[in-house]
């Protein structure tokens, strides 16, 4: 089988829908080639799938693909029509609505990553050929980094976007109190490429003024910021890393605990476990809100309030963490591996052909 992967750059730079699966898939003795939107392709593939992404350039390429024949696959794992109005993609997601919708439409099959948002996209693009494709972990990428034997304090972390400062947020005051009673590391790592959020701020403000200023995004992220400072957290932060270099990023962490907090609203609803499987996979004890999609996957949940949260975390601290440890990190290679999984990327993939030829036929 031949498939050309269309994504932003045509170097395999979507690491979870991208990169991981083409890896397994030539593996698998399968042709995989990257594109991007409007590169000229001098050969008739399989497949085509579009990656996360709908940009101008793609009409043209699925017009290009039905002319020729070809099956057309669009994968997407973010609900784009629910994304809230503090997250930094919400302006150009409210533009790429008409791309998205066309994209949903026309593909021969959807691929995604959770029973809520295949549920989701049914209902909006009115058809049921949407498969199930989960977010799964290259294992080569995630071996357990041995703890350091001369470090006796516990770490705690988090890890993740600029789309989740009120997720963490909600929570400072919860980890500061647990910290007061039991005295650990706490670390940030992700949000920005800067060294501080506040230089992320100047650099937003530098580039786009008032107009920045003025957005949902600046808001969350200047509320973040006071929070962060009036709740006397001790922390360390770590900026965002390229994506080659994300999983020995947080493996360099050295977590005893990972802390995945999320807010309860329909966007989220539609996300991923996905940094449950990071967390697990370098061997830290994961706690996360007790929402969806964490409380699907994830055996330590918290109810999203100040005391709950406290609670949970000085639970995790006070216990042998050891079973719960090599549990998470075995549940996540046995159901979330790419090694495994990647027999369900054939499947849609052949599955999106099949339709094609019925459409030629038809």
């Amino acid at each position: 089988m031949n498939v050309f992967l269309v994504t932003k750059q045509a170097t395999g730079c979507c690491k979870w829908r991208g990169s991981i699966p083409a890896k397994y898939l030539a593996k698998r003795g399968h042709d995989v080639r990257f594109f991007t939107p409007g590169q000229r392709i001098d050969q008739t593939p399989d497949v085509v799938a579009f990656l996360r992404l709908d940009a101008k350039d793609c009409e043209d390429a699925v017009l290009w693909c039905k002319s020729e024949g070809i099956a057309i696959v669009y994968d997407v794992d973010d609900a784009l029509d629910l994304v809230p109005a503090g997250n930094p993609s919400y302006t150009a997601a409210r533009d790429r609505m008409p791309r998205y919708r066309f994209l949903l439409e026309q593909a021969d099959v959807v691929t995604t990553t959770t029973p809520q948002i295949a549920e989701h996209l049914r209902a909006l693009a009115g058809r049921d050929q949407v498969l199930i494709l989960p977010n799964s972990v290259d294992p080569d990428e995630w071996p357990i980094a041995p703890r350091l034997p001369e470090r006796k304090e516990l770490r705690v972390g988090w890890s993740g976007g600029a789309s989740h400062f009120t997720d963490l947020g909600n929570v400072l005051a919860a980890i500061r109190d647990a910290q007061r009673r039991r005295g650990f590391s706490f670390a940030i790592q992700g949000f920005c490429e800067e060294a501080s959020l506040e230089e992320m701020y100047a650099k937003h403000v530098s580039l786009y003024g008032d107009e920045f200023r003025r957005s949902g995004f600046a808001h969350e992220m200047m509320w973040f910021i006071r929070t962060l400072k009036e709740s006397g957290l001790e922390y360390e932060f770590y900026p965002t890393v390229p994506t080659d270099r994300h999983a020995a990023r947080v493996r360099s962490l050295d977590l005893d605990i990972g802390i995945t907090p999320l807010m309860a609203n329909p966007f989220n609803r539609c996300k991923s476990a996905v940094k449950f499987y990071e967390l697990a996979m370098v061997g830290a004890a994961v706690l996360a809100s007790d929402v969806e999609p964490y409380s699907d996957e994830v055996p330590a949940l918290a109810r999203n309030n100040r005391l709950a949260w406290t609670n949970a975390l000085l639970g995790l601290i006070d216990v042998d963490r050891t079973r719960l440890v090599r549990e998470q990190r075995d549940w996540v290679l046995q159901n979330r591996n790419m090694e495994r999984n990647v027999q369900s990327w054939e499947f849609a993939y052949r599955r999106a052909m099949e339709r094609a030829q019925k459409r030629i036929a038809a």
